[in-house]
C-alpha cells in the first residue's frame, strides 16, 4: 500500500527523456518538470483537505476505508492506462496527433487527477497504516520511498536499453508499463489482504471504522472541529516537521532537474536512484532509530 501511494507520482516525474522530446522546441521543454510538481501538489492538497472536512459526511461514510484506496488504487491504474495511450499514439504518428501545447495540458489533466485519487489512497492508507502494530507502521512509510526506487531504476534501465534516444517512444511504453504492473499487483496484494482478514482489513469496513480518540467522554461526544484538534494537538510538530521537510525537497527537487543539459542522459536517472535511496533509508529509520518530538522540527 504504501509503495502504490506515490508510486504513479513517480511515474509521471521522471518520464524525463519522454517528455522533453514531445515537448522539443517549445518553452515547456526545460520547465515541464516544475508544472507537473505544481499541478499534483495542488490539486492533491486540495483534496487530502476536502477529504479531511468532509470525513464524517453521509457520502463518505458509505464507503468503508478499505474501498476508499481501492477507488484510489483503481482510478491510478487506469490513469496510466490512459497515459500509456498517449504514448502508444505517439509511436503511430510519429507525435503528430496533438500540438505540444495540447498534449502537454492534456498530460496536467491527467496529474491532476492522479493527485485527486492520490489523496484517496492517502487518507484511507494512513487510516489503516494507523492500525497496524507499532512495528509495521514505520514499513507503511518506507514502501513509498521504496515505489520512488523501482521506478527511478525503471528510468535508469531505459536510458541504458536507448543510450542514443532513437527509441525513446517504444522504451517509454515500456517504463510505463512496468509502472502499470507494479501498481497492479499493489492492488492484488491489497485485495488479498483484505480477503483473508489480514490486520482486520475487509472490504466491508474495518472494526470500529470511527475509533475515538480518547477516553474522555467529553472529547467522544464533542463537536468535529474539536476532535480534529484533539488529534493534531500532540503530533503538531511531527506536522510541522513534514512539512518543513516536503516544502524543501518538492521546492528544489523538479527544479534541479531542469539545469541539466540533454546530453547528461545518465546523470538524472542516476540523481534520482541516489535522492530516493536516500528517501528510502530516512522513512525507514524512525523505526530503528526514535526521534524526540521537540527535535523534529530542528531536523527537518
Amino acid at each position: 500500500l504504501g509503495l502504490a501511494l506515490l508510486l504513479p507520482w513517480n511515474a509521471h516525474i521522471k518520464a524525463i527523456t519522454y517528455l522533453r522530446l514531445r515537448l522539443a522546441g517549445t518553452k515547456l521543454a526545460t520547465s515541464f518538470p516544475n508544472y507537473i510538481t505544481a499541478c499534483f501538489s495542488s490539486v492533491n492538497t486540495v483534496s487530502v483537505f476536502f477529504n479531511t472536512l468532509t470525513a464524517s459526511s453521509s457520502a463518505q461514510s458509505a464507503y468503508s476505508t478499505p474501498r476508499r484506496v481501492l477507488f484510489g488504487l483503481g482510478m491510478n491504474i487506469i490513469l496510466l492506462l490512459v497515459i500509456m495511450g498517449f504514448v502508444v499514439m505517439d509511436g503511430a504518428t510519429r507525435m503528430q496527433w496533438m500540438a505540444p501545447y495540447t498534449y502537454f495540458a492534456s498530460w496536467l489533466v491527467t496529474v491532476a487527477v492522479t493527485g485527486m485519487a492520490t489523496s484517496l489512497m492517502q487518507q484511507g492508507g494512513f487510516a489503516l497504516a494507523g492500525r497496524m502494530p507499532s512495528a509495521l507502521a514505520p514499513w507503511f512509510l518506507a514502501g513509498q520511498g521504496l515505489a520512488g526506487t523501482l521506478v527511478s531504476f525503471a528510468a535508469l534501465i531505459a536510458e541504458l536499453v536507448d543510450p542514443r534516444g532513437e527509441k525513446t517512444v517504444p522504451v517509454s511504453i515500456g517504463y510505463f508499463f512496468v509502472a502499470f504492473l507494479l501498481l497492479a499487483a499493489a492492488a492484488g496484494v491489497f485485495v488479498v489482504a483484505c480477503r483473508v482478514h489480514c490486520y482486520g482489513l475487509s472490504l466491508r469496513g474495518l472494526p470500529h471504522e470511527i475509533v475515538s480518540i480518547s477516553n474522555n467522554d467529553s472529547i467522544k461526544h464533542s463537536k468535529p472541529d474539536k476532535r480534529r484538534w484533539s488529534v493534531i494537538k500532540p503530533v503538531k510538530w511531527h506536522c510541522v516537521g513534514v512539512w518543513l521537510t516536503f516544502f524543501v525537497t518538492l521546492s528544489l527537487f523538479p527544479f534541479t532537474v531542469t539545469l541539466f543539459k540533454t546530453g547528461m542522459r545518465l546523470f538524472i536517472p542516476i540523481g534520482f536512484i541516489v535522492f530516493d535511496v536516500g528517501d528510502l533509508i530516512g522513512k525507514a529509520l524512525p523505526s530503528i532509530v526514535p526521534v524526540p518530538s521537540e527535535q523534529i522540527v530542528l531536523l527537518a
